[in-house]
């Protein structure tokens, strides 16, 4: 009940803060457990951030038909408990903080601006149609900064550029599910939506496979055993799409569930990784 309020099954989100350590070939174990201490502090701030989301949405979210049956909506946790939850974590995020044995400043910096960003996006750019869509991305393209930044990694342009149109993508579709459960299906203006964001989502997989195939192949690539071998990814990624679109237009899961509970799915990150590792 209270993990669903803090959406602990968001946490796989923050992982990005690991992208530069990874991609960026500056493995070592030191760097890990700094990654990992602030991977623990984007989940703690983003639970604050879902909590206060919920529960400045909750009369929108009681006629919706899937976020309907979330902890605030459904009356199964109160407003007043939700609030004492922000408060147990923000005490949490104090005590995890205060154990970080790097610059506290530079990451507090860091997590303010995201909370700045999140509750710009929570009171008015959520309301706005499209813009909303533009900016989900720069939170995880945010995570993946704050990765850098904080260890003093280098995060490569095409790094930058890849996630911030793959995750486009994914908020791309995360609108049309969103459409399909609040739109009337028979309706035009359903049609209308639904026509527009499929051909987004074409397009920017294709965009996303082509700078791909350009970065397998410039001088970047080099720092990489095998870079050739990421050229595989662009017909794992147009798979991806072509499941994608292909399932149920009226899906009823939440948007992070789709793929975890999609066989498929778990097949191609599987298939994604071993590449990326022979490439690596």
């Amino acid at each position: 009940m209270y993990l669903n309020l803090i959406k602990v099954n968001n946490y796989p989100k923050n992982l990005l803060v690991f992208l530069p350590w990874i991609f960026e070939h500056t493995l070592s174990r030191d760097l890990f457990f700094q990654l990992f201490h602030i991977f623990i502090v984007l989940c703690l701030v983003t639970s604050i951030n879902y909590i206060v989301n919920d529960i400045v949405d909750i009369n929108k979210d009681k006629n919706h038909k899937i976020k309907k049956k979330r902890p605030l909506p459904s009356g199964i946790i109160s407003i007043s408990k939700a609030i004492f939850v922000i408060f147990i974590i923000l005490v949490l995020l104090i005590i995890t903080v205060l154990f970080y044995d790097f610059d506290k400043i530079e990451l507090l910096k860091w997590v303010g601006i995201y909370l700045i960003l999140a509750n710009i996006y929570t009171f008015f750019l959520k309301k706005i149609v499209f813009l909303d869509l533009f900016f989900l991305p720069i939170f995880y393209v945010f995570r993946t900064l704050i990765g850098g930044y904080l260890t003093n990694i280098e995060v490569s342009s095409w790094l930058i550029s890849i996630a911030f149109l793959f995750f486009l993508y994914l908020a791309t579709y995360k609108k049309l599910i969103d459409v399909n459960q609040t739109l009337n299906l028979k309706s035009e203006k359903y049609y209308k939506f639904r026509l527009i964001l499929n051909r987004m989502m074409g397009i920017l997989i294709y965009i996303i496979s082509i700078i791909i195939i350009l970065y397998s192949i410039s001088s970047k690539a080099e720092i990489n055993a095998n870079p050739h071998f990421f050229i595989l990814l662009a017909p794992m990624l147009l798979f991806f799409h072509h499941i994608l679109i292909k399932k149920n237009k009226n899906e009823n899961h939440e948007f992070i569930n789709i793929f975890f509970k999609n066989i498929n799915f778990l097949i191609i990150l599987f298939l994604s990784i071993l590449i990326i590792s022979f490439g690596y």
